[in-house]
């Protein structure tokens, strides 16, 4: 997503100021946040809510937000109303999914919401074939190798088919670790 933006502003001549809220407070950004033009919310967590909580409510910073959705959409954005920021949000804030599946959850749950789609990719994935093998039973997981993504649990219940189905499976990862840990749980 970082390098999503830095492209994006270096193609359009704007400046793209990178934040990470673990490593101040608001009020060190100051300057950059009262000039900004739209604030992107690539993750959301607990301290992240207290960033927008102080930006647009103490602050009184007006630039809209842009918020990457992963999954809320179909909370109807809960874990922002939990956290004290749906009631911040405006008319001019933009919500960005990966699939038209997004935007028919938001729209179950708000009127006139600013969506757009924004599909995963990534330029450094190299075209992945798979070529069937006859009596073989492939199963493909491409994304983050990441703790976020129980991939435990994908190998036990392949385990566990493996076991009770005697053809023959295989079980095949596509993606790069990302060494995150679970950031949202602070571990």
């Amino acid at each position: 997503i970082k390098r999503l933006w830095e492209d994006y502003g270096q193609q359009r001549g704007c400046e793209v100021k990178v934040i990470t809220v673990d490593e101040g407070r608001p009020s060190q950004f100051r300057q950059e946040l009262f000039s900004c033009d739209l604030i992107i919310v690539s993750c959301f967590n607990g301290k992240m809510a207290q960033w927008l909580r102080i930006i647009r409510d103490s602050l009184g910073i007006n630039a809209p937000w842009g918020f990457y959705l992963h999954n809320q959409a179909t909370l109807g954005l809960w874990p922002l109303y939990e956290l004290k920021i749906g009631e911040l949000l405006r008319q001019d804030d933009i919500f960005i999914g990966t699939c038209e599946g997004d935007k028919l959850s938001l729209d179950l749950c708000f009127e006139n919401i600013q969506f757009f789609l924004q599909p995963f990719s990534s330029p450094d994935v190299e075209k992945i074939e798979i070529t069937p093998k006859e009596n073989i039973l492939d199963f493909v997981f491409i994304g983050r190798i990441s703790r976020q993504k129980n991939l435990e649990k994908l190998i036990e219940g392949f385990d566990l088919l493996i076991k009770e189905d005697k053809r023959e499976f295989q079980l095949h990862f596509y993606g790069k670790e990302d060494y995150l840990g679970y950031p949202n749980l602070g571990l």
